[in-house]
């Protein structure tokens, strides 16, 4: 079932209707319960990967859209990746450089008819600061040769179609400034280009309708997608779940008073070598993300059941579920560095998606 949805929705033709995805039951072969494994999740991370791939490339680590691709296609495989993860009980995450997030993506640049705000995107596209020490005008030809003193490099090369017919119209006035003359959305565009174009190794946008593909599919589904996240050690406490043994209660980990949370980690190991492990940096969190949910980009809660029993190995995760059990281990036993050792080991021999 796994491969026709994916290659319904990443072939020429796509047959798998909407309504009719919503209906799918997943389910492994000869399996009579429904989601029986964590199905959906497996399902989930599958066709999240596959998504990624077939539309998006990497930036230095961030993700946008590629150049040529089929919106009616992305929009209807971005609706069937929704509801898996709401199927999966887990955000989507898909990493955006946050400076093209604030200065482009999170602005409306479709009602651009009042003056001032014009003038305020004008600044914010034509005008680069160093450090604070001075900020350059590309629209004035002294900045602009003290920034490209190239003669390979002029005034049209900021546009990212450098052809006659994008350019636009302009003039130097005696203040050596360079005016872009047409209406508002026409002009707004032009500053857009400019600043797409001095930021192009960094955005990675090649064409402006590039950017425009981008932008829409962003403000479509905005609400749907999680830009960034974070791995600094409150925030990340606040999605550690503890269950105690043998109880429904489920406790934020940042909310346990020292006293209990001692008690635990007295009587279970490996939840005490877990809170030493992410709480020295940011790369154990992200090490021990992808062991409970098996991706780094995983923004589910983490669920520790703490099991009243004796068990060797002490740990095991359920990645399906996005939860580990933490078992006990024998009394008197000391945590020491063969311990230490052994746990970070677990870490890193494991699998991820993404």
């Amino acid at each position: 079932m796994l491969h026709k949805i994916i290659n319904t929705t990443f072939s020429t033709t796509f047959s798998t209707t909407f309504s009719n995805f919503i209906n799918i039951k997943f389910k492994f072969e000869r399996q009579t319960g429904i989601n029986a494994g964590g199905l959906s999740r497996q399902v989930y991370d599958l066709y999240f990967s596959q998504y990624l791939r077939y539309f998006f490339e990497d930036i230095s680590g961030f993700k946008i859209l590629k150049k040529k691709v089929n919106v009616n296609k992305l929009n209807k495989a971005t609706n069937q990746l929704i509801i898996l993860a709401k199927r999966s009980e887990i955000k989507i995450f898909i990493p955006i450089n946050p400076l093209l997030k604030k200065n482009l993506l999170d602005i409306d640049i479709t009602n651009t008819s009042n003056l001032n705000k014009l003038n305020e995107l004008k600044n914010k596209f034509t005008k680069i600061n160093f450090s604070d020490i001075k900020t350059y005008n590309l629209l004035n030809e002294q900045n602009f040769k003290e920034l490209y003193y190239s003669n390979e490099y002029n005034f049209k090369n900021l546009f990212l179609e450098n052809n006659k017919k994008n350019l636009p119209a302009q003039s130097t006035n005696l203040h050596s400034k360079v005016l872009i003359s047409g209406n508002y959305n026409v002009r707004l565009k032009t500053y857009i280009k400019m600043y797409l174009k001095s930021n192009e190794s960094e955005l990675g946008f090649s064409s402006y309708s590039h950017f425009e593909i981008m932008y829409n599919w962003y403000k479509k589904y905005k609400e749907n997608f999680v830009p960034e996240m974070s791995f600094k050690k409150d925030d990340f406490f606040d999605r550690i779940i503890i269950v105690p043994p043998r109880s429904h209660n489920r406790i934020i980990l940042s909310e346990l008073n020292s006293e209990k949370l001692q008690k635990y980690k007295d009587e279970y190991l490996y939840l005490s070598l877990i809170i030493d492990y992410i709480s020295e940096n940011e790369e154990n969190r992200k090490n021990f993300n992808a062991y409970v949910t098996g991706s780094i980009y995983s923004t589910s809660l983490l669920k520790l059941f703490l099991r009243n029993i004796y068990q060797i190995p002490s740990l095991h995760p359920h990645t399906c579920f996005y939860n580990i059990d933490i078992f006990k281990t024998p009394k008197n036993t000391n945590k020491s560095m063969s311990h230490k050792n052994q746990f970070i080991g677990m870490i890193k021999n494991l699998k991820t998606y993404n």
